[in-house]
């Protein structure tokens, strides 16, 4: 039998992970909510500033799932940290509030340091959640301390299940191929 069909919040719907995600949700039938703080997306969306706590909360009403994915994902940003912690913190006190019990996030294997790193390095491969972090700049300590977060809030709230997906290097197949033609590989 087909799987229960289920309505699946996505944040970062616009983003490069976002918008695979959402056409993938969508071709295996679940009701979408996508949302993004971004206008001209080219689906039906909510529009939603997930550092504001009301907005969250009505952005996600009605979902089974959340897929957290908005993030901002440069260490220069100057707003990095309290966006990405912000937005992560408002979407799993909204699922909460909500009683929505599945949630993902997106972290990244720069939690541990490695990418915006000045000299990353690992103590045993393969890499696991008990690998010690090193991370030197602010968008690995946001996506660190979000990992820790997550943790605190399913001791919380024992009936939920929070997955923190490391994602590592996602790009565009244009912008790889234009890294591939820099790096001379």
């Amino acid at each position: 039998p087909p799987a229960r069909l289920l309505t699946i919040a996505v944040t970062g719907a616009a983003g490069t992970v976002g918008t695979i995600v959402c056409d993938y949700l969508e071709a295996r039938g679940h009701r979408l909510i996508a949302i993004d703080r971004i206008d001209g997306m080219p689906r039906q969306s909510r529009r939603a500033d997930l550092t504001d706590p009301a907005a969250t909360q009505r952005a996600l009403a009605g979902a089974d799932v959340v897929i957290h994915l908005a993030a901002i994902n440069t260490p220069v940003a100057a707003d990095v940290m309290r966006n990405n912690l912000d937005s992560t913190r408002n979407v799993l006190a909204a699922s909460a509030a909500l009683g929505i019990t599945r949630i993902v996030l997106a972290s990244s294997i720069n939690a541990i340091g490695m990418a915006f790193s000045t000299a990353p390095s690992f103590d045993y491969f393969p890499v696991d959640t008990a690998h010690p972090a090193r991370p030197e700049d602010a968008y690995s300590r946001s996506k660190h301390i979000l990992e820790q977060d997550a943790d605190e809030f399913c001791a919380k709230h024992p009936d939920t299940s929070v997955v923190s997906l490391r994602l590592h290097a996602v790009m565009s197949a244009e912008a790889a191929r234009h890294q591939q033609r820099r790096s001379g590989d």
